[in-house]
């Protein structure tokens, strides 16, 4: 069972706060850089509440051969999850309807994104939701971004970005944000933003994270595995340093150290 956290606590507290609508489930949606320790606090609030249902955005990346098909069409950069435009906004909305209608013991299927395979698992192999929830929280890196119209057109940050020398990848990023991404932003009934002091900090933590989910200590961690962590999150920079400067949708915004402790 996953415990309590300060950071959970925080976030319980705001939920209770909500004004929970009569004729359908509350939508909540909530962001925080890779590593911030979202995820570990969202599953201690759902462990706590059977009512509550949490949504992870990297359950709903595009499979493995549609981002093949993305990178054919659009731009090689595609062929990475994560950046807007890899993830499957269809079947997320489609989920997010199919939950907000359920009456009785009506069972509803999640989808489940391997990271390991690269790829969405087969239906047979997703969790399993039943009944009417009372919240559903959708949680991700990028929840409530906007749109950036002069980043196609600015230098690139990283190497990454040097791939993308016309714009294009990032355009098409700023394409979804200002459509499909943003449509999907209007569905919620409040935003709450955890906010990193730094890129460099998040990166940190990205290290730390492959650390864990390689099963070995940070100091253990191979050092050509270090490197690709520090490529792999170049892929999500600009987005992020985005959110840190509260280029985001409005909402409650909690600041956290660099050892995950909220500020004050």
């Amino acid at each position: 069972m996953t415990l309590p956290t300060p950071l959970s606590d925080e976030i319980a507290s705001w939920i209770k706060a909500q004004t929970v609508p009569a004729e359908r489930p509350l939508v909540l949606m909530v962001s925080g850089a890779q590593g911030i320790g979202k995820t570990t606090a969202l599953q201690a609030i759902a462990a706590a509440d059977p009512k509550t249902i949490v949504l992870g955005l990297d359950d709903f990346y595009l499979t493995k051969r549609d981002r093949i098909r993305l990178s054919q069409e659009v731009h090689p950069l595609f062929n990475m999850r994560g950046p807007p435009g890899t993830h499957d906004l269809p079947l997320l909305n489609s989920t997010l309807d199919r939950l907000m209608r359920a009456w009785g013991d009506e069972v509803i299927p999640i989808p489940v994104f391997s990271k390991k395979l690269d790829d969405r698992l087969p239906e047979d192999k997703w969790r399993i939701w039943k009944g009417r929830p009372r919240a559903i929280l959708v949680e991700g890196w990028m929840i409530g971004a906007t749109p950036d119209d002069d980043a196609a057109s600015e230098p690139p940050l990283n190497s990454v970005e040097a791939e993308d020398r016309d714009g294009v990848w990032r355009g098409f990023q700023e394409t979804y944000l200002r459509s499909a991404y943003s449509r999907l932003w209007d569905r919620a009934d409040a935003f709450f933003h955890i906010r990193a002091p730094s890129f460099e900090t998040v990166l940190g933590w990205r290290v730390q994270q492959e650390a864990g989910n390689i099963g070995v200590c940070l100091s253990e961690l191979p050092i050509d595995r270090i490197r690709w962590v520090e490529g792999f999150i170049q892929y999500y920079e600009r987005i992020t340093r985005r959110m840190i400067n509260g280029q985001h949708r409005p909402g409650r915004v909690i600041d956290v150290d660099e050892m995950r402790h909220l500020r004050a």
